[in-house]
């Protein structure tokens, strides 16, 4: 985890941090001098939130490397602090409590260099307790502090890890502004969400989670950038509803398929699925009835001011996509027999995304659209981006001098 940075004491995080900042001017200075430079390239530690980033438990390393990666790009568009916070295992090597720190620049367009400044933490469950004081302790302050929640946060087999990273979770109440999270990642996505949220007293209007969205006009703690992910899904089944054909028969909806990819066809609710079948009832004015569970088909009534319906949530192998993965929204409007079929289905290429619209079992309508989806990178950068604060903490680093300056970008 260390590989490339400094190893320090808990006690010493911000000395080395100054250390390291004035280390890099000096050589900086020093260069300029040997190469006889007459003008210099500003180098500037920015600090626009601080970001609290949660390994998922026991993290490989594709997980360590797309961490890095997202790192990458913050640093490049939203320079910050960051925390990287890996929680390891009661029997794994060293001390209980670990930090290190780095400094991460990049080349601006304006010719210079824009520094990160980088804490990680690795903590046994022994010390646990001590980590949120150690990033409360180290937070710049006056700027947001966004608490990332990367991968799935509970372990099913192992109940004290869980209960040490939701105490943790929990604890970022105290240290953060927001909780970012992807529920794309979570195994059971029921049972994650309701262990997240027990953590945290949620009041009306605290959370985005599939109701509004980016579109929220609250300060919400909650984002889910699955919410966002699926935002090709829901502008194409909103794009279906507009168009006559399918908007005059809207009444005779009798039920809904979402159907999600599942290496062993079982029944089971995904993240993707519960959040598009909850934002179509939503948007049809349902309320929800009774479920129940057949084989890989798990079904909920829908009841409506002047109609019945029913949501089935279907299970499917297909070895072209993950686990979770959303293949296909079907809307059956009339009978069973002689009813009019809306689909929308992913292509196998997973680049394009087939809408049909079929009627006495013959296709009236058929097209191809382009459905390219978002990395994770991208959708964290959105987010953050979108609800940075509106102060900075700039602090830069000239051979001639050192300059703090502190702005306020309303």
């Amino acid at each position: 985890m260390f590989s490339g940075k400094v190893e320090v004491a808990p006690a010493n995080i911000r000395g080395e941090l100054a250390a390291i900042w004035n280390k890099t001017a000096s050589d900086d200075a020093r260069q300029a001098q040997a190469q006889d430079k007459s003008s210099e390239t500003t180098r500037i530690r920015a600090t626009l939130s601080n970001i609290i980033i949660l390994l998922p438990p026991v993290p490989d390393k594709e997980s360590l490397a797309s961490v890095d990666s997202l790192i990458e790009s913050l640093c490049i568009a939203h320079p910050s602090r960051f925390f990287v916070i890996d929680m390891l295992e009661p029997d794994a090597k060293g001390a209980s409590l670990r930090t290190a720190v780095s400094s991460r620049c990049v080349l601006a367009s304006s010719g210079s260099h824009v520094c990160s400044e980088e804490i990680y933490i690795s903590s046994k469950p022994e010390a646990a307790q001590h980590v949120p004081n150690l990033i409360l302790s180290n937070l710049v302050p006056d700027v947001a502090a966004d608490f990332l929640l990367i991968g799935n946060p509970l372990i099913t087999d192992c109940p004290q890890e869980d209960e040490r990273v939701l105490q943790l979770i929990g604890a970022s109440d105290r240290m953060s502004d927001r909780v970012i999270f992807d529920s794309s990642q979570f195994e059971d996505f029921g049972r994650c969400l309701d262990a997240l949220l027990s953590q945290y007293d949620v009041g009306e209007g605290s959370s985005s989670f599939g109701v509004s969205g980016i579109y929220g006009k609250g300060n919400f703690k909650f984002r889910d950038v699955n919410w966002r992910r699926l935002r090709r899904w829901r502008a194409l089944v909103r794009e279906q509803f507009e168009i006559e054909r399918v908007s005059e028969r809207t009444s005779e909806l009798s039920s809904i398929e979402i159907v999600t990819c599942n290496s062993n066809a079982s029944a089971r609710v995904g993240a993707d699925a519960a959040l598009i079948g909850a934002w179509i009832a939503r948007c049809l004015e349902f309320d929800f009835g009774d479920a129940s569970t057949d084989g890989s088909t798990i079904s909920l009534k829908l009841r409506g001011a002047e109609v019945q319906a029913c949501l089935k949530f279907k299970a499917a192998s297909d070895q072209g996509f993950r686990d979770g993965e959303m293949l296909e929204i079907r809307f059956l409007l009339g009978p069973d027999v002689g009813g009019l079929v809306l689909s929308l289905r992913r292509s196998v290429d997973d680049r394009s995304l087939v809408v049909s619209v079929e009627a006495d079992a013959t296709s009236e309508f058929v097209r191809r659209v382009p459905f390219l989806e978002n990395s994770l990178e991208e959708l964290v950068l959105d987010d953050v981006v979108s609800i940075s604060a509106s102060n900075v903490n700039l602090q830069f680093h000239h051979p001639n001098g050192k300059l703090r300056v502190k702005l306020r970008l309303d």
